[in-house]
């Protein structure tokens, strides 16, 4: 209920003239990436060279608090960037967005997709009898993993598993410093950021957590492939590691089970490679891809 009353209140406006109330993102790589961290100092070579602001967005007094309190700006972000050029009469010259091959609507990804990385990964997380559940948190995943890591201190050889929701690492790999979690304050920031993002459009969570999947399907890390530079999502990570067409690739994990057959396999093979490469990518897919 708290965090439901909390979210309603992270807003913003658009707003004429410089905006007396805004706070720009971190060093985050999603922040980076998109030119976020930077609009400051563009901002301010802008105002030397004599323009002008027209409107600028207005947060509301609650998203400021909240990013005085260390948490990231909790919005709804976008999974895809780019640029998109018009002529005269308003039809396309060129479009170019990043990542290029993308999931439009959660129903557009193959069922087995959606189970392979939730069995992985965050096997509760759509889970439909608690609509109203913080999918930020497992609560028995996180004391078992803070459990073992209370052992790993007395038997070093031990294998801590994370407790982490995929919520979470979302919040990691886009906004936190690299990418990483060096501290438990960063851990903290960025469950308490995905719990409040979470509750954004109302108490039932349920689209959100759909949203979730998509968004880390569509930008999960996998490292930086040759000829192609940083690769994102499973769409691009497909295609830049394995030279696999992304719609074909649905196409066929989308058979039925009576139709499904070596070419099925193969596809889920790629697809599955990415998601378990998603632990060390650099290692998996560049270092050691056999």
């Amino acid at each position: 209920k708290y965090l439901v009353k909390t979210a309603q209140k992270m807003t913003w406006q658009m707003k004429p003239g410089p905006s007396e109330r805004i706070r720009y993102p971190g060093e985050g790589p999603y922040d980076m990436r998109l030119g976020y961290s930077k609009l400051p100092d563009y901002l301010a070579r802008l105002d030397q060279a004599g323009w002008q602001i027209d409107r600028q967005a207005k947060i509301s007094m609650q998203m400021e608090r909240a990013d005085d309190l260390g948490l990231f700006l909790p919005y709804h972000e976008k999974d895809q960037a780019g640029l998109s050029l018009l002529d005269s009469d308003g039809k396309s010259l060129h479009q170019g967005r990043y990542p290029a091959r993308t999931y439009e609507r959660f129903e557009d990804i193959p069922e087995v997709l959606v189970n392979a990385l939730l069995h992985i990964e965050n096997r509760e997380l759509l889970a439909e009898q608690f609509p109203t559940r913080n999918p930020a948190v497992e609560w028995d995943r996180l004391a078992q993993a803070l459990m073992e890591k209370g052992i790993s201190l007395v038997d070093k050889n031990r294998n801590v598993p994370g407790g982490s929701t995929l919520p979470t690492q979302i919040e990691k790999y886009r906004h936190s410093p690299e990418g990483l979690t060096n501290n438990m304050g960063d851990k903290l920031r960025q469950m308490a950021t995905a719990s409040l993002r979470a509750y954004l459009d109302g108490a039932n969570t349920l689209p959100m957590r759909r949203n979730t999947v998509m968004a880390y399907l569509n930008t999960v890390p996998l490292a930086a492939a040759p000829r192609f530079g940083e690769v994102n999502g499973i769409g691009d990570g497909l295609w830049a590691w394995y030279g696999l067409d992304f719609d074909e690739i649905n196409k066929v994990l989308s058979k039925t089970p009576a139709a499904r057959d070596a070419a099925y396999a193969s596809a889920l093979k790629h697809a599955l490679s990415l998601i378990v490469a998603e632990r060390r990518p650099s290692y998996y897919l560049a270092a050691n891809r056999k």
